[in-house]
């Protein structure tokens, strides 16, 4: 399903009033520059797009192989499918052997590594600009050169089981999946997208995928008409180009992957969920408030994102530094392909539990009841273009930016520039989509609460002590009697 990020809040020094920093004023806001949209698209003959972004001010690259295909094209009984094979692809190829291949990303002080998502499984390296070629090779190299054998496959499950920490018993997993010791995202997102197996849930085991079925599931996805060649760095993007379509630009189209692909439904939305004995045990409460989105494909996305950043601060003012009912306090808003959440959230006392709540709902409505004025808006806008733009300061994330507008975006359809369209939302597109989004039916309470508490766990665990013990006192007592 969906993984909700969390944000930490900032620290505040003990004994601090807390006061509101000036706003900024809005001619002090120079308009943002998106010079992110300023990247080569191309399509080689065969269907394979390439994307090309030159950044001069580093020396290094990013080259990523991405395939469409992820846990969004899986049936229930192959979750975990698209996974097995990624790992089955560093395994060896007709080149070179799995240790070959690792070392030779490593002895050139590079990084390399598999990633299987929701909607998209990509290889990349990361490594100096002067061995672009080497990258574009190694790449080609693993995705359409791996021999996927039936030994690949025996030691790509040990991998999965060793991330998981080890090969689960069928009944962990079925517990699991009724909903016990489930982290809230998770079990928030389950209760809303039934219909949706999308996440890599635990897995018992991979026992009944044969090499033959990957290697199946291998050319139903890996073929040039269903993937994208990234290249992000201090490259020259005609070499660039010229050195992808040497690599790549002779395979054959193949075909798209079936269409499987899990569509995103309306959640089901109900006003608390609550976990289950997740955490068992703990002394805070963990509660979240907050709406399922679009993602990505969302019209009122940016609005959101603005709406986010002002909750942001409201609710550290109101619950964290005002009250002190909690420490990580804050809001976040988190964008799949077509599916996300924006969410305030508070870890506190578990007695703060119904104050947290009840503040948590005054300032969403205060969203809803009066207009953003002109500065708290700025800062709201100043606050998500300053993040995004540090956010972006890096070949690799530039890359995961990319990555997401390819799988969104129709080749030869303009980007859309969101940090235009940031600067465009105005107080009355706040209030429209608070009023439209943020309101009862929509919003709903996630929260964690440990059914025990530390000392509960003790005094419970000295009864237990104290019960075998005269359970073990008794059986001797009769053993004596019958001597």
């Amino acid at each position: 399903m969906i993984v909700l990020a969390l944000l930490l809040a900032m620290a505040m020094p003990s004994g601090a009033r807390a006061t509101s920093p000036a706003p900024l004023p809005s001619a002090a806001v120079p308009p943002a520059r998106n010079e992110m949209l300023d990247v080569q698209r191309h399509k080689l003959p065969n269907g394979l797009e390439v994307w090309i972004k030159q950044r001069r001010d580093t020396q290094a690259v990013e080259v990523r192989a991405v395939a469409k295909v992820g846990f969004r094209y899986e049936q229930p009984l192959d979750s975990g499918l698209s996974h097995l094979l990624e790992h089955m692809l560093f395994k060896g190829t007709e080149r070179q052997s799995e240790s070959e291949l690792k070392w030779a990303v490593e002895r050139r002080g590079g990084s390399r590594n598999g990633i299987t998502t929701t909607g998209a499984t990509y290889y990349y390296v990361n490594i100096r600009d002067v061995h672009l070629p080497f990258a574009v090779e190694w790449l080609e190299d693993i995705v359409f050169h791996s021999r996927l054998t039936d030994d690949h496959l025996r030691q790509a499950r040990q991998d999965v089981y060793s991330e998981q920490g080890g090969k689960y018993p069928r009944f962990i997993e079925r517990v699991f999946l009724t909903g016990f010791f489930q982290p809230p995202e998770l079990r928030a997102a389950a209760l809303a997208f039934p219909h949706a197996e999308i996440p890599e849930r635990v897995i018992a085991n991979l026992e009944h995928v044969t090499a033959e079925r990957a290697r199946a599931h291998f050319t139903a996805h890996y073929a040039p008409e269903n993937m994208a060649i990234i290249i992000v760095g201090n490259v020259d993007p005609v070499e660039a180009l010229a050195e992808v379509t040497r690599r790549f630009g002779s395979k054959p189209p193949g075909r798209k992957g079936p269409t499987s692909y899990i569509p995103y439904k309306e959640p089901r939305v109900t006003d608390e969920v609550r976990t289950r004995f997740y955490p068992p045990v703990g002394n805070m409460t963990d509660v979240r408030y907050g709406i399922w989105t679009r993602g990505r494909l969302d019209p009122d996305r940016h609005a959101l994102r603005l709406i986010c950043r002002h909750l942001d601060r409201r609710l550290k003012e109101e619950i964290r530094y005002k009250r002190a009912l909690a420490y990580s306090v804050g809001c976040a808003a988190y964008d799949e392909l077509d599916a996300g959440a924006l969410f305030g959230y508070a870890e506190g006392e578990r007695g703060a539990e119904d104050e947290v709540k009840g503040l948590m709902g005054s300032v969403t409505r205060e969203v809803i009841d009066r207009d953003l004025t002109a500065e708290e808006l700025t800062d709201a806008r100043e606050a998500v273009l300053g993040t995004r733009v540090r956010y972006f300061e890096n070949n690799s994330r530039l890359a995961d930016f990319y990555q997401d507008l390819y799988l969104t975006i129709p080749f030869g359809q303009p980007l859309p520039d969101d940090m235009a369209a940031l600067q465009a939302v105005t107080t009355s597109d706040i209030r429209r989509v608070a009023k439209a989004r943020l309101r009862p039916g929509a919003l709903m309470f996630v929260v964690a609460r440990p059914p025990l508490t530390y000392v509960g766990t003790a005094v419970l665990s000295v009864l237990v002590l104290l019960l075998i013990a005269a359970l073990i006192a008794l059986r001797v007592r009769r053993r004596k009697k019958k001597v």
